[in-house]
């Protein structure tokens, strides 16, 4: 740290807010910054670009961020799940099929799907359609908190019960 190696992005540099809860980066380079309650910051060749509930985002506070090979942007948040693509937002909610709206945790796999942790399951958004996977259907918990893919393609899910493993689907 004496070193200085470090620099710092805040409200003073154009950063819509300064409590950072997730980052991603995109395939582009840029980097995109889920905040508590400035929304969704994208930082690219030094100049920060803000998206907040005025250009269409659910909410504010957003919890996951996750990058998508073809340049999509997910935005996890507790009012849905957000698409950025080409610069306007969609929305997508439990109307469209998402498990919950309060979105807690984003991961791309290697084929290009969506995984979404919720407070009420696990759902995977591929080809436009939800698929959803709750405790009763083996997960430890309906609370999912983390997922990631290990190297032979089982997801990995980190629930308030435990560590769950999914082989093959």
């Amino acid at each position: 740290l004496r070193d200085r190696k470090f620099s710092t992005l805040t409200a003073e540099n154009g950063l819509s807010e300064e409590y950072v809860l997730a980052l991603a980066q995109a395939p582009d380079g840029a980097v995109w910054a889920g905040t508590k309650g400035g929304g969704l910051n994208q930082v690219r060749g030094g100049r920060i670009h803000a998206l907040t509930t005025a250009q269409g985002l659910a909410s504010n506070v957003v919890f996951a961020v996750a990058a998508a090979p073809n340049g999509d942007v997910w935005a996890g948040t507790p009012d849905g799940l957000n698409l950025v693509r080409d610069g306007r937002v969609r929305v997508l909610t439990t109307a469209d099929g998402l498990a919950d709206d309060f979105v807690r945790s984003l991961y791309v796999d290697r084929q290009g799907a969506l995984w979404i942790g919720t407070r009420h399951g696990l759902s995977r958004y591929a080809s436009g359609t939800f698929t959803t996977w709750t405790a009763a259907d083996g997960l430890g918990s309906d609370l999912i908190g983390a997922m990631m893919q290990s190297g032979n393609g089982d997801l990995w899910i980190g629930t308030l019960g435990g560590l769950s493993r999914m082989h093959d689907g």
